[in-house]
């Protein structure tokens, strides 16, 4: 939430990392006790699971929802698309390089490592295609600028505190600039087309 300085976003974030955790559950169960007709899944095995899948996709998906803010700041309507096309080798080579890596458990002759390397496999592998690659740029285009509520990102930018500060010395120094034209046209008035210069405007008197 503090990274992301919004409210909405972690909780589809949080969301969709629960579900691929489901969803590979589901599969490790479908593969081992159905179709192999072995034991029923450890007990050990859901909560070893759940700790690796969650936080690497909680990891993932704050590199990419934290370069999504970065582009959408620069261009609301193409920034998220932008954010997919920078990230999406890098996350999907770190996901294909960790699922291999716990691949290797599933020959493990202990059916508990097996069945935790399945699934930690199976949902890495939905998390890297599935959840990053599709499911979450496509709730951030749905809501659009509502990811980022309460903050304003897109329609009403959080600029840089540079800019900010910018803008705040170019707006003091209008007043300025605009009291010395007054003086300069007081004292000097415009000449006419013809070389004549404009009399001095009259003052009203104070009522």
């Amino acid at each position: 939430m503090l990274l992301l300085r919004s409210l909405v976003a972690p909780l589809y974030l949080l969301a969709s990392v629960v579900l691929s955790y489901a969803a590979a559950m589901g599969l490790t169960t479908l593969i081992w006790q159905d179709l192999a007709h072995m034991s029923a899944i450890d007990w050990t095995v859901p909560i070893f699971a759940f700790m690796m899948l969650v936080s690497v996709g909680a990891d993932y998906n704050i590199f990419l929802m934290s370069r999504v803010r970065e582009e959408v700041q620069r261009d609301p309507e193409r920034g998220i698309g932008r954010a997919v096309r920078h990230t999406g080798a890098i996350i999907t080579s770190a996901g294909v390089i960790f699922a291999g890596t716990f691949a290797a458990l599933i020959t493990s002759p202990l059916s508990s490592i097996a069945q935790a390397g399945t699934a930690i496999t199976l949902g890495l592998l939905l998390d890297t295609f599935v959840v990053r690659s599709f499911l979450v740029p496509s709730i951030a285009v749905m809501l659009g600028r509502w990811n980022w509520w309460p903050s304003r990102v897109g329609g009403g930018l959080d600029p840089p505190a540079g800019v900010r500060a910018a803008h705040a010395a170019g707006a003091a120094r209008v007043p300025a600039a605009v009291a010395a034209a007054t003086t300069q046209g007081r004292a000097d008035p415009a000449p006419t087309a013809h070389g004549a210069r404009l009399p001095h405007p009259r003052r009203m008197p104070a009522r």
